[in-house]
């Protein structure tokens, strides 16, 4: 057993302990039929075209610009309220 305790018996002994981990590693694997996904991915949507695409980007920039031109006119009706000095 003294060859055990040499730099060629601590590489056998950590190789069997490595080869010992992966064997089990791979024995307790979850059978396919658990491990596989049930659910259904809904079919990607076909390519749209250029108008379909613009359509909500533009309403998007509406409503943005909205929301400026009524805190804009807010603004000014608090400028114009306010006494001048």
């Amino acid at each position: 057993m003294k060859w055990l305790t040499g730099s060629y018996g601590r590489g056998l002994v950590t190789g069997m302990v490595l080869a010992a981990a992966f064997w089990l590693g791979s024995s307790f694997r979850e059978p396919a039929a658990i491990g596989a996904d049930s659910h259904k991915n809904p079919s990607p949507p076909m390519f749209l075209a250029g108008s379909e695409r613009t359509i909500p980007i533009l309403q998007d920039i509406a409503a943005t610009l909205k929301r400026i031109d009524t805190r804009l006119d807010r603004l000014e009706k608090w400028v114009q309220a306010q006494p001048k000095r």
